[in-house]
This record gives C-alpha cells, structure tokens and sequence, in this order.
C-alpha cells in the first residue's frame, strides 16, 4: 500500500553523509569556533533553511564566510554533521518510544507511590451502567491569542537577531 512520509523542518533539504566529513582542528579564533558550532546547531535543528537565510543575511560580514566554503567551512561541515547525528538520534529515541538504558519507565502505579498517593479502592460493581451521558457535561472554552504564524515568525525573528551585530 503506497504511503506519504511527511519530512520534518529538519529533514528538508540535509545533506546525508554515509561517510562523515573529516575531523578537523577548530579555528584559533574562539568566537568564529563558537559562532560555527551555534549555527550547525541551530541548522540540524531548523533545517537548511536556517543556513540559507544566515548565509544570505550576513553575506557582507567576514565571519559569516565559512557558510560559503571560505576559512573554517571544514569544521563547520563536520560539526554541522555532529549535530545532525545527535538530533537524529534524539528523534529516533523518541519515535522508538525506548527508554535509554538505566531508565525505567515510570507506571500509573509507581508515578502515585513516587508521589505518596493512594490508590483508589477497587469495587466489583460495574458502575458504568449507572452513569448517563446526560450527567455528564463538558465545556470547551478554546481562546487563542496569537496565531502560529506570528509565534514562528517571532522565533525566527529572535534567532536571527542573535548573529546581527
């Protein structure tokens, strides 16, 4: 049966690298290291996008060139791939549903002992029968304050402030 997969903001447009880039020395200058390693991560996060758009936003500024394949695109290259292993391993773990090893899951009944509660008292009566669906009513009050696309836009936004200098 054919089926649509639908890929993540941080599966467009990635590059896949069955062999990783090679490990490279980090550059002498501190700051460019850090500014390398924080835009690789934001990339493996937001995806390729995120790198386009600082690329294109910071195309006048020197420390940016390293996105065009100037000095220092080897590390970022390889730490970009960092990052993406780490995320994918995360996301993995997450669609798994696995728990790392030495962690256990937590139940209803070990969650309630944790928390020094009591557990209910079991009664042999089936006490569905006795509850009608009129005795019952719910309210939903849903009340939105600010759509999605002004929340994402403020977070793109915030982000990219952070390399404006």
């Amino acid at each position: 049966m054919p089926h649509h997969t639908f890929s993540g903001p941080r599966d467009i447009n990635r590059q896949n690298y069955e062999v990783p880039p090679p490990d490279v020395p980090p550059p002498e200058d501190n700051t460019l290291k850090l500014l390398m390693e924080g835009v690789a991560n934001l990339v493996a996060k937001c995806g390729k996008l995120y790198e386009d758009l600082s690329r294109e936003k910071n195309r006048s500024n020197p420390l940016f060139n390293f996105l065009s394949g100037g000095t220092g695109h080897d590390y970022y290259a390889r730490k970009l791939w960092e990052a993406q292993q780490k995320c994918n391993d995360q996301t993995r773990v997450q669609l798994d549903g696995k728990m790392p090893p030495g962690v256990q899951r937590l139940t209803a009944e070990s969650r309630g002992q944790i928390l020094g509660e009591k557990p209910l008292e079991k009664t042999s009566e089936d006490q569905s029968s006795s509850i009608s669906s009129t005795d019952i009513q719910l309210q939903y009050n849903l009340i939105f304050t600010k759509s999605a696309s002004f929340v994402s836009s403020a977070i793109f936004l915030l982000l990219n402030s952070y390399f404006d200098y």
